[in-house]
Order: C-alpha cells, then sequence, then structure tokens
C-alpha cells in the first residue's frame, strides 16, 4: 500500500493539496478562500469509483518526486446553488458600445468602461429581483464577518458571447507559462490564449453595508486544456457609499485578518495597491490569485465571471487522456470532501490510464 507520506507518494501529496483549508474566518486568521464557481466534466459509468484492491496492489511504492503536489488545484468552500433560467434575465436590444480601458499600476489587472449599457444593467438588476438566495446554505452558522451577500447563478451564453465581443480586444492577448513563472503549476505550462467568457455567471448583491472580506478566486476548469485566468467583476450600478473593489499587495496573504468596528474582517491598510470604485458598465478584470475585498456598500450588484483560454498547442488530447483527466477532476473533489480512500484510487487509476498525463503530474 501507498505510504501516507507526501514526500514519497505524490498521490497523498495530491490529497493533501486538494483538502480545503480550516476555517478560520471567524477567528481573524489570514485564509485564501475561493468561493466562486468553478465546472469541471463528470465521467459516465465511472462515477467516485475507485480501483478494486488487486489494481492498487499492483502499483508498486517508490520513491516520488515533490514537484507532483505543484498543481492546480480546484477551489473550496464552494456553495451549490439551483440555477436559474437564462430566459428570466430577457435584456434589451444589444447596442454598439466601445469599452476604453485603463490598466492598474503595481498589479496585474485592469479596469474597462462601457462594457454594459445603463439599460442592460437595469434589465440585469430588475430580472434578478425576487431571486436572490443568501450566498451561505447553513443557516446555523452564517459567515457575515466573512460575506454578507445574496446571489443568483445562472448560465447565460448569449450575454456571455455579448460581453465577450466587447472586451475581447482589450483582453491580454496571450497568457505564457513557464517553469520561473511565480504562477506556474506543472499542469498549466504552456502558452494560453483567450477565447470567450464563461457563461457562467454570478450575480451578487449588497445591502445595507453587505460586504466581501480579502479572497482569491478559484480557477473554472473546462478540460486540460481550457480554463481561466483572470476573474472579471462587473459593475450593475453606482453604490450611494462604498462598494469599493479593493486590491492587495500579495503580501496580505500571509498577514491576518482583522475585524472592523462592525465586526467584518478586512486587510491592511497599508497593503492596499488600488480601489475600484462601482459604475453601472465597469468591468474589472484581475488575475485569479490577486487577493481582493468588497469593502462595504450601500446598495450594489454585481456579475462575477471569468475570461476562458485554451492552451495552444493543445497536450494530453488522447481518448485515454481525456477519460484520466475527469477522473484526477473527481479525485479531487473526493479530496475536498475528505473521502482519501476514494480520491487516491482515482488519483492511481488516472495515471495507470494516462502515460502523458503521468508525466506532466511528473509522478
Amino acid at each position: 500500500m501507498a505510504k501516507a507520506d507526501p514526500d514519497l507518494d505524490p498521490v497523498w501529496g495530491l490529497l493533501i493539496g486538494a483538502a480545503p483549508a480550516q476555517d478560520n474566518s471567524d477567528t481573524g486568521f489570514a485564509q485564501t478562500f475561493q468561493l466562486e464557481n468553478e465546472t469541471c466534466a463528470s465521467r459516465h459509468g465511472r462515477d467516485n469509483e475507485a480501483p478494486d484492491a488487486e489494481d492498487e496492489a499492483a502499483l508498486p511504492d517508490q520513491d516520488w518526486p515533490k514537484e507532483a503536489t505543484n498543481s492546480s488545484k480546484p477551489i473550496s468552500n464552494v456553495v451549490d446553488k439551483a440555477e436559474v433560467s437564462a430566459q428570466i434575465f430577457q435584456l434589451p436590444e444589444d447596442s454598439d458600445l466601445s469599452p476604453t480601458r485603463w490598466d492598474i499600476q503595481g498589479c496585474d489587472a485592469f479596469v474597462l468602461d462601457g462594457v454594459l449599457s445603463d439599460a442592460e444593467c437595469s434589465a440585469l438588476r430588475s430580472r434578478a429581483e425576487g431571486l436572490w438566495t443568501f450566498w451561505e446554505d447553513d443557516p446555523e452558522r452564517p459567515r457575515i464577518s466573512f460575506r454578507n451577500a445574496h446571489t443568483v447563478e445562472v448560465t447565460h451564453q448569449a450575454l456571455a458571447d455579448r460581453i465577450w465581443r466587447r472586451v475581447a480586444s482589450h483582453v491580454q492577448p496571450k497568457v505564457e507559462l513557464c517553469s520561473d513563472d511565480p504562477r506556474f503549476e506543472v499542469d498549466i505550462e504552456g502558452t494560453w490564449s483567450p477565447y470567450a467568457m464563461n457563461p457562467k455567471l454570478l450575480l451578487s448583491r449588497y445591502l445595507d453595508g453587505g460586504h466581501f472580506s480579502p479572497h482569491t478566486d478559484g480557477t473554472t476548469v473546462v478540460d486540460f486544456n481550457r480554463r481561466t485566468f483572470y476573474s472579471c467583476v462587473l459593475f450593475l450600478n453606482a453604490s450611494p457609499w462604498g462598494g469599493h473593489t479593493r486590491l492587495y499587495a500579495d503580501e496580505q496573504m500571509s498577514k491576518e485578518l482583522r475585524g472592523d468596528e462592525a465586526g467584518r474582517l478586512t486587510g491592511d491598510s497599508d497593503l492596499i495597491l488600488a480601489e475600484v470604485a462601482p459604475e453601472p458598465g465597469r468591468m474589472l478584470v484581475f488575475y485569479h490569485r490577486l487577493m481582493h475585498e468588497g469593502v462595504p456598500a450601500a446598495e450594489k450588484y454585481i456579475i462575477r465571471t471569468d475570461v476562458l483560454y485554451r492552451r495552444e498547442p493543445e497536450i494530453c488530447t488522447a481518448p485515454e487522456d481525456v477519460e484520466a483527466f475527469q477522473m484526477y477532476q473527481e479525485a479531487q473533489l473526493l479530496a475536498e470532501k475528505g473521502d482519501c480512500a476514494a480520491a487516491a484510487g482515482l488519483f492511481r487509476g488516472a495515471f495507470r490510464r494516462s502515460a502523458a498525463l503521468k508525466a506532466v503530474y511528473r509522478m
């Protein structure tokens, strides 16, 4: 059997890496909360199936390189909620808008003004009324010290396409990731080009001091060669007061969050890089791992989505590679839920199924 030591067995390293961090949000400890949406392809016919004892015994114990744990992780602390129909969000006719871009100095972020018209913003706000649910699905433990918002989830391809037509020329044309890049992870090495806006949209409403404490965003993984790197916050109104999105220096990652006078968790004011005010139709775009905060607002409506990228050239495209990566994704989700035995079986099964994937993860 495999040793429960990440230095000797990378599968255990993957299990440790995929496990959600202990939630210390109420005690003020610094956290990298990742609370946004993610999609993972599901496998048909092998759901939650771990290798049998004979298969597992056939995998020899051996010394494994530590680099196996340096791979991209799924997001944790996700609250799954039912989506509403895109048909509810009927919009005015497409107007001819030309957004303008301004860059934010000192961080990987920029702003586009004029992405949506006032009429489009108003329509989206009004269509969402009556559909909001509180973001936390545990009424016994509402974490309002960390986030206080209501949300609506919708898959809206037409709206995503409309936004993409307007912003595509302003988005970073390529993302190059190699081993000396601080953003590097073994499974995202290569050149990535943007091709679409994620159609999975999260609408959020913040009222009467509603806020979102410092956090980073998760990655949407479509398949091994399609994923997101940049978050998009699209403002739908101008709040009477507050509502800015605050961007932090990376040092905030290792700092404790502190409580303000209302008990809300916030970051170190000395580490603030920029604040972007909410304006209808304005979009803030930033790299997922940039720590950011939604400061308290009187009334703020936003859409949260991402820019989708495709690896060029694609790798691991054989049927067995695709199947293996789906197994790998399921193993990550099982590990997050604490089912480490089933997760370990799926991790091993994935690497037996695909030699190419095994090589990528340096197994």
